[in-house]
């Protein structure tokens, strides 16, 4: 067998392969065109393309599409045999858009029998697909669109408009990019005209930290996830909200009754007053889980026992502390440690949370099934 006949029998197998052009909008701004997806076959693409384009000529996906025509027709050129399809995700994004993106994709393979594919992307939020399509097909090259700008004051006017109407009428830029700037200014112009404006600045800095830390940390994904859990967790949250607003309310009151001191006493008694207001805000959310994951007669039950153990030992160890230092007759640091050391309190605590890593290792054993 020579060289050319081997070659020659790899590229007409490579031929005989269908490979599926994919051309792919994440948030689906095909859908505000009244375009459904999937989109399978060159004819198809080709009308919702020209659909598109009349729609809106200047938006990236009306290039991704052509795009992926454009590489259909090369590649069915030089190889024979290929398909094109079209699929979209959600307009909120996140894992609906993978969700709707992984059901299309199954009914495109399953229609067109493709071995391989060829993703058509124009943006870096549609490249989230690929996993997805790796999932089912292996892939060949990733076509990434850009749209070529003309440099010039003009042209950046266009496109910064473009953006502002992206962020007006799409929900998921307009939350945050118009409901957040309106909820802190309607906040700053309402606490200006009472007689406590001075801290208008403060409470507007407030609710933009706020905001800040709950999108970082990814807080409102979980709280929207518990509140669709079951109608249980959504009452517990609602009185964990009510808990915690309590001891935000007590602690300001606990501060300001001790003029915003920061010496030991000081702190011990913040400590005192505070603490239980504190502790109490997570019982609802705790035992709404618990009583959710006891109806559904779940392993996992175990750890949210732990957690309420938890909240008893650090409930016990910062009361404790605040105890010994209201009894020591100094404020110095050594005497606050000598009270502590003779009275066992840092060694009944790491005492106790040895004893609960051990019961939550062995529970954790027995939840994995290797017990």
């Amino acid at each position: 067998m020579t060289l050319k006949y081997y070659m020659e029998r790899v590229m007409n197998e490579e031929k005989s392969k269908t490979k599926l052009v994919l051309a792919v909008d994440f948030d689906n701004d095909l859908g505000r065109a009244g375009i459904k997806t999937p989109i399978i076959g060159e004819k198809a693409v080709r009308e919702a393309a020209l659909k598109y384009a009349l729609f809106n000529p200047q938006d990236a996906d009306t290039n991704t599409l052509f795009t992926a025509l454009k590489l259909f027709n090369e590649i069915k050129k030089s190889y024979g045999n290929a398909e094109i399809a079209v699929i979209a995700g959600h307009e909120g994004g996140g894992f609906k858009a993978g969700i709707k993106v992984r059901e299309e994709l199954k009914e495109v393979v399953s229609t067109v029998k493709a071995e391989s594919a060829i993703v058509v992307v124009d943006s870096v939020e549609d490249e989230y697909v690929i996993p997805v399509v790796q999932s089912f097909l292996p892939i060949e090259a990733i076509e990434r669109v850009v749209v070529e700008q003309v440099r010039g004051v003009e042209e950046a006017y266009v496109l910064i408009g473009r953006y502002l109407r992206k962020i007006l009428e799409e929900k998921r830029f307009s939350r945050i990019f118009l409901g957040l700037p309106g909820v802190m200014i309607l906040s700053y112009i309402i606490i200006s005209i009472t007689p406590y404006s001075s801290y208008a600045s403060g409470a507007t800095l407030i609710i933009l930290s706020l905001f800040l830390i709950l999108k970082g940390f990814g807080i409102i994904d979980e709280i929207i996830k518990i509140w669709k859990t079951s109608p249980i967790m959504r009452f517990s949250f609602v009185f964990t909200v009510i808990a915690v607003s309590i001891t935000l309310a007590m602690t300001y009151i606990s501060l300001r009754s001790y003029n915003f001191a920061t010496d030991a006493r000081a702190l011990a008694h913040y400590i005192k007053d505070i603490l239980p207001y504190a502790m109490t805000s997570f019982v609802p959310l705790l035992l709404g889980r618990f009583i959710y994951k006891l109806f559904k007669r779940s392993i996992r039950i175990w750890r949210d026992i732990m957690t309420f153990v938890i909240l008893g030992v650090l409930y016990y160890f910062f009361n404790r502390i605040a105890d010994l230092i209201l009894l020591a007759p100094t404020e110095d640091l050594q005497t606050i440690m000598k009270l502590m050391n003779e009275s066992y309190v840092l060694q009944t605590f790491i005492l106790f949370i040895a004893v609960i890593m051990a019961i939550s290792a062995m529970l954790y054993a027995r939840e994995r099934k290797i017990i």
